[in-house]
């Protein structure tokens, strides 16, 4: 009989432990095993551990090249939407900690800071809207052009595409603490225009390519046209009604 020796699995056959990939070695009668819920929590443990490596592994991959995202597939449905939603996670704090940086910096020290979740929260939200007018204008435009990726797999290669943004966003969030509101700037702008403008052009005409679509770049214009048309909606109905009430919450910004 053998033993795994991360999890403590018993097992007839096998090199490796077919529950958490340890390797497996002899079983001595005489050892002495852990409490009975001792293996479940090593087994968590380095499930979450093999998890993280594995997400670390793709962001690496894909941030070398991001020509790997066109090949994603409904496997890594779940890294996609990890990596939009910590895209807008990093966005919306970058940005915050630049506005409460220069509100101290305009006001002094002694200011307080501002409110961290009135600000981040509504912020968070916004590029989650944009994101998902983002992707629902590359759905369209690709069931037009008969594509037959499925939903999972059109969500993992949109989230692969993000990560260099991602880890643009990731980096803004320093430069926002510094107060560096040039760099800032500039940095956000690329990391949502291209985001929700050009990723969907981009994605649709990859996937009117796979389909054989005779009009693949009218619809990848579409889907960009489309998505810029969501964003300004956004804007519209619920951006420019915040900015209103912060406005009047706090007239000295």
């Amino acid at each position: 009989m053998l033993i795994c020796e991360q999890c403590n699995k018993e097992q007839e056959t096998g090199k490796f432990c077919g529950q958490c990939g340890g390797k497996l070695v002899e079983k001595d009668a005489g050892m002495q095993h852990e409490p009975a819920d001792a293996p479940q929590q090593t087994t968590t443990a380095v499930q979450q551990k093999n998890a993280f490596q594995a997400y670390f592994n793709f962001i690496q991959n894909v941030a070398k090249n991001p020509t790997q995202a066109l090949k994603l597939d409904e496997s890594q449905f779940g890294y996609g939407l990890i990596t939009a939603a910590v895209f807008a996670l990093a966005y919306a704090l970058a940005n915050y900690f630049l506005a409460n940086k220069m509100v101290k910096d305009m006001l002094g020290p002694l200011m307080s800071s501002l409110p961290f979740f009135d600000i981040t929260v509504p912020l968070l939200f916004f590029i989650v809207l944009f994101l998902a007018g983002a992707w629902a204008s590359v759905f369209a435009a690709s069931k037009l052009m008969n594509s037959s990726v499925s939903v999972k797999a059109m969500l993992a290669q949109f989230g692969g595409l993000l990560v260099p943004f991602m880890l643009i966003n990731l980096a803004m969030i320093l430069f926002g603490i510094a107060g560096m509101a040039k760099i800032m700037i500039g940095l956000t702008t690329i990391s949502i225009v291209f985001s929700i403008y050009f990723l969907p052009m981009m994605l649709s005409f990859y996937n009117g390519m796979k389909a054989n679509s005779g009009q693949k770049v009218y619809f990848s214009l579409g889907a960009a046209a489309l998505s810029m048309l969501i964003s300004y909606i956004i804007v519209r109905l619920a951006i420019l009604d915040f900015l209103e009430k912060f406005d009047d919450i706090y007239p000295w910004f």
